[in-house]
């Protein structure tokens, strides 16, 4: 995970299990980055930006070494495909595949209007978007090459009551487990009576 406790230009990978704090090397880009681990786990992809320019997609090898753009100025996106090839990117509402490995970006022929990406189903076919809407979202499921949408799932929380927001979907690669975050306001309404 990348440490955020600093607007240094310098980030750190800190190990989940035992092990040393590792530092990245930041290159060229400021601040810290929006970070996204490509499924060989040697590699990130990242959205950071270079002191006075748009930010852009960024990957990096954990074992040394500066980003490396792979996307120009201003297209951003963090949604990986499953085999670690591509990432969705976004530039002025059009969207794209951009490849890892250096190369054009391939435009989509559809938008998202208005939806968020949440991934791309492991078998690269489908990607995965959320829709909020007050107390609930609308994850729906669109086919990359034609942009045909549909419905997959409401989510709604079993105790509605109180609950102003739900989001922040997270789907399992197979598309079978999600979990979400909600906020939630209750209050309680007293009546008192003979004041004077």
């Amino acid at each position: 995970m990348v440490d955020p406790r600093s607007n240094s230009p310098k980030w750190t990978l800190l190990p989940t299990r035992a092990g040393a704090a590792r530092q990245l090397e930041p290159g060229t880009l400021t601040g810290t980055p929006r970070v996204a681990w490509l499924p060989d786990s040697r590699r990130i992809a990242l959205v950071g930006q270079e002191k006075d320019r748009p930010p852009r997609c960024f990957v990096q090898d954990i074992e040394g070494g500066a980003p490396r753009a792979i996307t120009p100025e201003g297209q951003t996106g963090l949604t990986v495909t499953p085999d670690g090839r591509q990432v969705l990117t976004a530039k002025d509402g059009e969207l794209f595949l951009s490849p890892v490995d250096g190369g054009e970006s391939r435009r989509l022929k559809w938008k998202l209007d208005g939806a968020s990406p949440l991934r791309i189903s492991a078998d690269g076919r489908w990607l995965y978007v959320q829709q909020l809407q007050p107390a609930r979202a609308t994850i729906s499921r669109v086919e990359l090459a034609t942009g045909k949408r549909e419905v997959w799932k409401e989510v709604v929380p079993s105790d509605p009551v109180g609950v102003r927001f739900v989001g922040n979907l997270r789907l399992t690669p197979d598309g079978k487990t999600y979990a979400y975050h909600l906020t939630r306001q209750v209050s309680d309404l007293y009546l008192v009576e003979g004041l004077r």
